[in-house]
C-alpha cells in the first residue's frame, strides 16, 4: 500500500527513488518527482537497523541540498543558508523542527529508562511526546 499521490512499487514495497528522490516509475531513466524525497523502508524496503536508516537520510538530505543549491526546487525560498533559513518556512508550513540538541535529550530519555528496566533503551513511539521532550527536556 502506497501513499496517494505517490508512485509505489508493490513488488519491493517502496516509493521508487534514486538517491531518496522520487521518480516516476522503477525504471532506469525514470523521471523525477521534483521536490520528493523518500527515507527509511519506504525508500529500500522493510530492512536494517537505525544506522541504515541515518545513512538513508543522509543520502536523501544530501540530494535535497545539491537540488536546493541547483534551483531544482524553486518555490523553495529561504532567506538564509542553514537551519536559520529553513526554519521560519518550516514553521510556516506546520512542521516541528528538533535541532540536534533536541533530539540528544529524547535519546538520553530513551537511554534513562532503558537502564531502569535493564535494556540498552527504551523507545518513545509517541511522536507528541518526543516532540515535548525535545523541547523541553
Amino acid at each position: 500500500m502506497g501513499i496517494a499521490g505517490l508512485p509505489f512499487d508493490e513488488k519491493k514495497g517502496v516509493i521508487p527513488n534514486r538517491e531518496g528522490r522520487v521518480v516516476e516509475k522503477a525504471a532506469v531513466g525514470a523521471a523525477v518527482v521534483p521536490g520528493v524525497y523518500v527515507s527509511g523502508w519506504v525508500k529500500r524496503g522493510p530492512s536494517g537497523v537505525i544506522g541504515t536508516n541515518r545513512m538513508d537520510a543522509e543520502e536523501t538530505v544530501s540530494s535535497l541540498c545539491a537540488d536546493l543549491i541547483e534551483g531544482k526546487l524553486p518555490s523553495l525560498q529561504v532567506s538564509q543558508p542553514g537551519l536559520g533559513g529553513i526554519s521560519p518556512l518550516l514553521a510556516t508550513r506546520g512542521a516541528h523542527v528538533v535541532d540536534f540538541g533536541g533530539w540528544k535529550k529524547v535519546e538520553g530519555e530513551e537511554e534513562g529508562r532503558g537502564k531502569a528496566s535493564g535494556t540498552e533503551r527504551t523507545k518513545i513511539t509517541s511522536v507528541a511526546e518526543m516532540l515535548r521532550l525535545a523541547a523541553n527536556g
